[in-house]
């Protein structure tokens, strides 16, 4: 623009012409405030790229990515990236470890090799979520790769290992590494545990140097559940610090090996009690048959969460006092799914099926489990029409269904319709 046109849209600001600018300016203010509101409004009620460019903020960027892929949104989170103006380290292992964890395994190979620069982290999520979908060699290969390799990489391929039954594999890649970890000795100990190699945690637990309270934790609830009770007593006894875990996982070993007066009065010895701590006491006295006990111990329960409920009400079933389980039904702040459940459990066990079928029609949500427990309730036809029912729903019947299926077919010596049940059977899952 030249000087002379400049000076014709923007005449020099003579005293005269500052003296009524500032006069105008409460008018231009009333003139400008709609437009001023527009523009915040659509600004603050923009999509994240919008508000995020403004600000330049890479790390609400990161943020926001993080918090599409936590509820599910991987195309919001997908399309979140493509937009940002810049990216760090952070945002490409979040598009990556994201990805993996919604088993979107190829994209997020294409986002890591797309990588400007990785750390220990980026490799670490790759590698998981190969191990994660079963795909345990190509991870290994990634990892012979890696140009450096952390502890994290090393805990990574273990855990991929230990995940997929690769036990022996997982203890070879335990004994190369140059340097272990709290997690390292954990993945190991209680991967051993789980599979019920009892002697090799033993062993290994052994070596462990100065062992933390959650490792020993994983070995104590090894001996605990495949009732090594003279093993498990020996080392919570030993234990330097104790956690709930602990405490909880002693009680569990009591009650499984049906010593309920040792696993109460290691829950009077408590000090601190939360409710996993109630619910097993509770579940203790339940699974060896004392209802009373364990509906004492419930009613002096300080808090409770839906499973103590649940669990509660489950034993009250199983001994076929479905009245009271209805009172608790009842008196329950919340329910889930396996509430509505284990009251049709209960009509069912009482071959109430009049009461068990409307209870069933007003469950708001159903899963295979409904249909299961209403089906093994009828010894007609009905179980073939619910059959039909559940498959049109959009339910896949399990084994379970099939079994009982093909059991009422056969009393009833339905060979036609025991024919139907296999050939559908043999259509569906082989």
């Amino acid at each position: 623009m030249s000087p002379d046109t400049a000076a014709r849209f923007f005449p020099p600001l003579s005293d005269a012409n500052m003296l009524r600018t500032f006069q105008n300016l409460p008018h231009l203010r009333r003139r400008l405030r709609p437009a001023s509101l527009l523009l915040h409004r659509l600004y603050t009620r923009a999509p994240p790229p919008l508000r995020y460019h403004r600000t330049g903020d890479i790390i609400r960027w990161n943020t926001a990515i993080n918090e599409h892929f936590r509820a599910g949104r991987v195309g919001d989170a997908r399309r979140l990236f493509d937009e940002m103006p810049e990216r760090n380290v952070f945002t490409w292992n979040s598009m990556v470890s994201g990805l993996s964890r919604n088993r979107m395994l190829a994209d997020a190979r294409k986002v890591f090799d797309a990588m400007p620069f990785r750390n220990s982290v980026s490799w670490a999520a790759i590698l998981t979520g190969y191990a994660r979908c079963g795909r345990v060699a190509e991870a290994r290969e990634l990892f012979d790769r890696m140009p450096d390799r952390n502890v994290v990489s090393w805990n990574a391929m273990i855990s991929g290992y230990m995940r997929n039954g690769m036990v022996d594999r997982a203890r070879e890649m335990f004994d190369m590494m140059p340097a272990r970890n709290n997690v390292s000795w954990l993945t190991m100990i209680s991967g051993y545990t789980k599979r019920k190699r009892i002697r090799e945690a033993r062993e290994l637990f052994g070596h462990a140097p100065s062992p933390s309270t959650s490792i020993c934790n994983a070995l104590l609830s090894g001996y605990a559940e495949y009732g090594y009770l003279k093993n498990a007593e020996e080392l919570f006894g030993q234990m330097q610090s104790r956690d709930l875990v602990s405490w909880n996982v002693m009680i569990t070993g009591y009650a499984r090996a049906g010593m309920m007066e040792s696993a109460q009065s290691l829950f009077d010895e408590m000090v601190e009690k939360d409710t996993v701590s109630w619910t097993t006491i509770v579940r203790g006295y339940l699974q060896n048959g004392d209802v009373d006990a364990a509906w004492k111990v419930f009613q002096d329960m300080p808090d409770r969460d839906v499973l103590a409920w649940n669990t509660m009400m489950g034993g009250f079933v199983q001994s076929e006092r479905l009245d009271d389980a209805l009172k608790l039904f009842s008196d329950m702040p919340s329910r889930d799914l396996v509430s509505w459940n284990t009251i049709l459990q209960g009509y069912v066990q009482r071959r109430d099926m009049d009461n068990a079928n409307t209870w069933f029609r007003k469950m708001l949500e159903k899963d295979e489990t409904s249909w299961n427990t209403l089906i093994s309730g009828y010894k007609d036809e009905e179980a073939i029409s619910l059959l039909s029912e559940m498959t049109r729903g959009g339910y896949r019947p399990d084994q379970a269904t099939w079994s009982v299926v093909i059991s009422i077919c056969a009393s009833l010596v339905a060979i036609g319709c025991g024919r139907m049940v296999h050939v559908c059977t043999i259509k569906n899952w082989f």
